[in-house]
């Protein structure tokens, strides 16, 4: 019996219990295989709730367990880090067809996966302010400078208004989800600060030119792109910011 078929079996309750098993102790074998089983589900539907507990609260517990399980079966974990287990939740969420009433639970589950990869991303320091100004002012080298953003920042574009229902359902928050326009589509960061996150709507196009940096643009001809493609965008306003959240790392030479 391959570890494969096992795995199979156990998410699967219309399969036989996997040949080669062998039960010490009394009892039937298919009734304690399909304990094993149903711990298995439970135990990976606890993992979703506790990563999307605004999802789960927007359509209830039963419904959520429910649509969890399904996707638990659908997508087993493939390493045993459960905190990045179903990072991809909001596509299955979005052609889920009992989930179709609610049409920014997808976005919501979007920002919750976004706060657990920030969560657990690796620790950055941020670059002084004075030498970013200072490298900036550099012509002579920063037509080959890249930039480095602290690896806790996830840039997300959301066809919903998904980060503001998450804020409304933050502790303390003052946003009431009836005065929000969830067909609103959002442009957000989220990133780690302390041992929080925050979620942030920056400035028109910061998200599209920090996805740029993320795939290697250097920053003078993702700023030149970008003035091309959004006419409200300004660097400087960005670039403001970018720094006052502390997310420039480095801006190191591109051949570095």
């Amino acid at each position: 019996m391959s570890h494969h078929s096992f795995a199979h079996a156990l998410l699967d309750p219309s399969l036989p219990v996997p040949a080669g098993l062998v039960l010490r102790g009394g009892g039937n074998l298919a009734d304690r295989f399909a304990v094993h089983r149903n711990n298995t589900v439970v135990s990976l539907v606890d993992a979703l709730l506790a990563i999307y507990p605004v999802t789960a609260e927007l359509v209830g517990e039963p419904f959520f367990r429910s649509m969890a399980a399904v996707y638990v079966r659908q997508s087993p974990p493939h390493q045993p880090v459960l905190v990045r287990y179903a990072a991809d939740f909001d596509r299955f969420i979005a052609q889920f067809e009992p989930a179709e009433s609610v049409p920014y639970l997808p976005s919501v589950a979007r920002v919750e996966a976004a706060c657990m990869h920030s969560l657990h991303a690796a620790d950055d320091i941020p670059m002084d302010i004075a030498l970013v100004a200072e490298v900036i002012a550099d012509g002579d080298t920063l037509l080959q400078r890249g930039c480095r953003l602290d690896a806790s920042l996830v840039p997300l574009s959301l066809s919903h208004a998904g980060a503001d229902v998450w804020r409304a359902h933050q502790p303390g928050s003052d946003l009431l989800l009836s005065t929000i326009d969830t067909t609103r589509s959002q442009d957000v960061f989220v990133l780690r600060r302390g041992d929080g996150v925050v979620v942030w709507e920056p400035p028109v196009g910061t998200v599209a030119l920090v996805r740029l940096l993320m795939d290697g643009v250097p920053l003078a001809k993702a700023v030149e792109g970008m003035g091309t493609q959004h006419d409200n965008f300004d660097f400087s306003i960005s670039l403001a910011g970018l720094l006052h959240h502390g997310l420039v790392v480095d801006l190191p030479l591109c051949n570095a």
